[in-house]
């Protein structure tokens, strides 16, 4: 569904009464925040509203698009050894675990591919790549685009920072 994960338990009265009673629903039982989330979910669908679900969002965005995105975040990383190239995003577990989906990648060359991918994560925000061929890349697809400038500041920050 794209929204948070959750457990429903549904059917017949008497066996949910006695599932209620179980001292692991209790440690198990969503919070608040959770219902709410679930909720405006679970609203949207039903609105037919799919781009104010994320998750739903970045697995709908086309490859052009996600190639329109990457070329421009690539010319704000003049003078580092960076290019856009075709990849693939897969998609996580749920309904569809492992599914790829046709994406563009921006694709970082450094001394420490390894180094350098610890950096981002442990950047302020975290910043999660990939290792693929020897370069770190990062898929624009679980980029939301109000993020793009952090992004470019957190590889700049990472790639320019001593080893």
């Amino acid at each position: 569904m794209g929204g948070p994960q959750a457990g429903i338990l549904a059917g017949d009265p008497g066996l949910i009464a006695r599932l209620r009673r179980n001292p692991l629903f209790r440690a198990l039982r969503l919070d608040k925040l959770i219902y709410q989330a679930l909720e405006v979910t679970l609203r949207n669908l039903v609105l037919e509203r799919w781009d104010e679900i994320p998750a739903i969002r970045m697995i709908s965005q086309s490859s052009e698009e996600l190639r329109l995105r990457s070329e421009k975040l690539h010319r704000q990383l003049d003078g580092l050894r960076a290019a856009v190239t075709e990849g693939s995003s897969v998609i996580g577990g749920g309904s569809t675990p492992g599914q790829p989906l046709r994406s563009w990648l921006i694709a970082i060359d450094c001394p420490d591919v390894e180094a350098m991918e610890r950096r981002c994560r442990l950047s302020e925000p975290p910043v999660v790549g990939r290792i693929e061929d020897g370069r770190l890349v990062f898929d624009l697809r679980t980029v939301l685009a109000n993020e793009e400038e952090e992004l470019v500041r957190v590889i700049r920050a990472a790639i320019l920072e001593p080893g």
